[in-house]
């Protein structure tokens, strides 16, 4: 009897309390996050359905057309009067989707589909998120819509997240499914020029992975991470080849570079964005924000957060317990 009460009043220690409140806390965490999860995906697909009103939607279902009927691709301009002939080179993927879907369900089609890539996108955000992901995945859900709509840059939207993710994955655990990079490649190369974002994205990891190893504590792991994605990530480089032009494809990015001055006159969303005070308080307006400003606001302050020395990130500590802040923390914020 003595030994029972004895063992029923052996006090609990402080490592058994913080264990027992944390079990106790999952549960909910995980409940807010499939709640906040499930506002956020049915937010995105309400909001992402819509009447189309896209303009670069028509010359590439045209596009498309021209490639069905015609049985191959167009090497010169074959639509506009002022360039007619002259040299043309654009992934036509996502032409001959959009054109597909419009021949089986027409207009409502290519809506639904604009839709199932915003829930796509932000299903991609939430697939190793939490609570706080999932509620800043509603906070973006109308950035997202304003990206994703009906014409090619939609795919690199969808196509970018999926790589960012699976890149994010690598750095936190080491053991993503890298061999999906150069499949991904393939298809974004023939959908979108953006694909040149997946390899500015496997640039951004290989840095992350060299600022890890200034860490001793980090550097075996870091060197074990980058060792085992390095041949994906040349394999993803090498699978930008295959499309009709092969090394020529590059050009679409130069081209757009020479031509940015014309079309920063031209296309608002290629025209330079403001710094000023004046435009940063208007973009800011609770009313009607820029995407841009808030964004940039958020960034300005979750580096500092990222930087604040704290006893629960790992790194270097202080003689005070406190974990350094290290140049990675800022990008990782960041990402």
């Amino acid at each position: 009897m003595s030994s029972t009460s004895a063992i029923l009043e052996t006090p609990v220690t402080a490592p058994e309390k913080a264990a027992s409140k944390a079990a106790a806390k999952f549960p909910l965490e995980r409940l807010l996050f499939y709640v906040l999860g499930a506002v956020a995906l049915i937010y995105a697909l309400v909001a992402g359905l819509k009447t189309i009103a896209e303009f670069d939607l028509g010359w590439q279902m045209a596009t498309g057309r021209w490639i069905v009927q015609h049985h191959q691709i167009p090497s010169t301009e074959v639509f506009s009067y002022t360039a007619a002939g002259q040299p043309w080179t654009y992934p036509v993927g996502a032409g001959l989707l959009f054109y597909g879907a419009f021949l089986l369900g027409g207009y409502s089609l290519i809506s639904w589909l604009a839709a199932l890539a915003c829930v796509g996108t932000v299903a991609i955000l939430l697939r190793r998120g939490s609570a706080i992901t999932a509620a800043l995945a509603i906070v973006a859900v109308p950035l997202i819509v304003s990206r994703v709509t009906p014409r090619a840059e939609m795919f690199t939207v969808v196509l970018f997240a999926a790589t960012l993710s699976l890149l994010w994955q690598q750095y936190q655990t080491g053991s993503a499914r890298l061999w999906l990079l150069p499949v991904m490649m393939v298809a974004w190369v023939n959908l979108h020029p953006g694909f040149i974002a997946g390899i500015g994205l496997l640039a951004a990891y290989a840095m992350l992975e060299v600022l890890d190893m200034l860490r001793v504590s980090e550097r075996a792991a870091a060197t074990a991470r980058l060792r085992r994605a390095f041949p994906w990530m040349l394999a993803t480089c090498a699978a930008t080849l295959i499309n009709p032009w092969g090394w020529n494809v590059y050009e679409i990015v130069t081209r757009q570079e020479s031509a940015m001055g014309v079309h920063s006159q031209l296309i608002m969303e290629s025209a330079p964005i403001p710094l000023n005070w004046t435009h940063i308080l208007s973009g800011l307006s609770p009313r009607d924000p820029d995407q841009f400003y808030v964004l940039l606001a958020i960034l300005l302050l979750a580096v500092p957060v990222a930087l604040w020395p704290t006893t629960n990130r790992r790194g270097d500590s202080d003689d005070r317990g406190r974990v350094l802040p290290h140049p990675t923390d800022a990008i990782r914020c960041s990402l």
